[in-house]
């Protein structure tokens, strides 16, 4: 009796070792989905300028307030001018005497050439006339530089518009001293306005149709760019969408969002397994009563998973954890 008892279980046992795992599959047509991601993104300016003094002058007159448009090329602040108008004055005027001496100098030369060739005029005094002569133009030529610096001077002395905005900030006061490089006003351009985003890397967002929340409302953009740069840090990359239709106010931000155009499995489908001395990430998939494992390309441990395989695969779902590769397997 213990004998048979003994063969009976012996018998179980091997069949329980060589005997098919039984496991639940389901087509790949039924499981995919197109998940929709998001990140977070903010209306960016196209330029966001502290406009500055450029030379050291008192402020006479604030032409614009905060929260004016102005166009490019408006005066927006007033420096007072004259100590800069006079030093331009005293130039012109040295540049005047300057070139009343030219004539004269000029004909001191000629008429020393007209004698040298008669030989009644020195090699070394006709030298010295065409050297007062060249001295003389080099002095006219840096005098004219000194009037270009001055014109700026006093063209900066009219803090003008850079481009078409809005006044963001006002630091300027009157009757206060303004010093090269000292901000005045904050101007920020509204037109063209971009929206940045930072996202993930892989996550399809170039291939896919892409719209920005924000507010409860939706905007409708179009990639423009994306930066070959990986941010160490946040590990994110970044994106920049130009606006297609209605444009949100500069500064708003909200969720930059995207449907996947690849078909996705969900994570909880994903299994992993060696595969030369690697573990990877797949599925394991019954074809023809035994276990295949495939390596899903890109997916991340937890996230949802783009697949490119045919829709009529058939998926293990319920025994996915114990299948192991080239094994027999029984559909329930």
């Amino acid at each position: 009796m213990m004998r048979s008892l003994l063969f009976v279980l012996v018998f179980g046992i091997a069949n329980s070792v060589h005997a098919a795992l039984v496991v639940s599959t389901q087509s790949l047509a039924d499981l995919v989905y197109y998940p929709t991601f998001s990140a977070p993104a903010e209306v960016i300016s196209a330029n966001d300028a502290a406009l500055s003094a450029e030379l050291s002058a008192r402020i006479v007159k604030i032409n614009v307030e905060v929260g004016d448009r102005v166009k490019q090329g408006d005066s927006l602040v007033n420096l007072d001018c004259r100590t800069y108008e006079s030093q331009l004055a005293t130039q012109k005027a040295v540049l005047s005497e300057l070139r009343s001496q030219r004539p004269l100098l000029s004909d001191q030369y000629e008429r020393a050439k007209t004698l040298n060739k008669r030989g009644n005029l020195g090699d070394d005094a006709l030298q010295q006339r065409e050297t007062a002569l060249t001295s003389l133009d080099a002095r006219i030529d840096v005098q004219n530089r000194q009037i270009e610096l001055a014109g700026i001077a006093t063209e900066n002395c009219s803090l003008v518009a850079p481009f078409d905005g809005v006044i963001a900030a006002r630091m300027a006061q009157l009757g206060a001293l303004a010093a090269p490089g000292m901000p005045l006003l904050q101007l920020v351009q509204t037109d063209g306005a971009e929206l940045e985003a930072k996202v993930v890397p892989g996550k399809g967002v170039a291939e896919s149709k892409v719209w920005f929340e924000s507010n409860g409302q939706s905007f409708a953009v179009e990639l423009r760019a994306k930066l070959p740069i990986i941010d160490r840090r946040e590990r994110t990359q970044t994106y920049r969408f130009i606006f297609t239709e209605a444009t949100p106010e500069i500064g708003a931000t909200g969720r930059l969002t995207w449907t996947a155009n690849q078909p996705h499995v969900s994570s909880e489908l994903l299994v992993r397994r060696k595969v030369d001395g690697e573990w990877k990430l797949g599925l394991l998939l019954e074809e023809q009563g035994v276990a295949q494992f495939v390596v899903v390309d890109g997916a991340i441990e937890g996230q949802p998973a783009a697949v490119d395989l045919p829709k009529g695969s058939q998926v293990i779902t319920e025994g996915r954890l114990l299948a192991v590769e080239g094994e027999a397997v029984e559909v329930r």
